[in-house]
């Protein structure tokens, strides 16, 4: 047995010197003793996150100056001022870019044919020759462009204006898109506010 052994074993976990019969010598560490047992918390069960109910809030007002102003106020004419902003920026693009070689606005040369381009002009198609009853294939078999790419809901809502207002198609595409933004822009400050 190592000559540290015969001493009685000194504090657990220190390394201590031995020397073997052989002329070698080497350290061990003697192991420390089993920790104490404490206390384990017993765990509680993971509660679900528990969404609000739906209902009403109050309308968030917010301070301006000197008054309070409802949140949708504020939604409103942020919303208007980049409607506005847009425009401009697309006015500025149809302006700089006319004449030039990559431009192609297939709804009309001036500025409101600019903004008749597009998809404008594929959600026309479905508002007044619906979808193809079979897909276009070409010659090489791929499937062609075709309406069934757009989806139904704004050509009929526009369609719908169209038969009650008497408003031209582009026009009422036009106002259906800027009020059901507004709607979409105001919902969505009703969903975020009830968290």
């Amino acid at each position: 047995m190592p000559a540290a052994a015969d001493q009685g074993m000194a504090a657990a976990g220190t390394p201590h010197r031995i020397e073997h019969g052989t002329g070698l010598t080497g350290w061990v560490v003697y192991p420390t003793a089993p920790p104490t047992p404490t206390r384990v918390e017993p765990v509680t069960a993971v509660q679900h996150h528990e969404h609000p109910r739906l209902g009403w809030v109050p309308t968030p007002r917010v301070r301006i100056w000197s008054r309070y102003v409802p949140a949708w106020v504020i939604l409103v004419a942020a919303y208007v001022a980049f409607r506005l902003v847009s425009t401009g920026v697309l006015a500025l693009l149809w302006g700089t870019t006319q004449g030039a070689w990559f431009a192609h606005y297939d709804g009309g040369s001036g500025f409101w044919g600019f903004l008749q381009s597009w998809d404008v002009q594929w959600y026309h198609r479905v508002a007044f020759e619906g979808y193809p009853d079979e897909l276009p294939i070409d010659a090489n078999g791929d499937v062609k462009q075709n309406t069934w790419a757009f989806f139904p809901v704004f050509p009929t809502l526009v369609r719908g204006l169209m038969s009650v207002s008497g408003l031209d198609y582009f026009v009422a595409a036009t106002v259906v898109a800027v009020v059901f933004g507004l709607l979409a822009t105001l919902a969505l400050h009703r969903m975020l506010a009830q968290h």
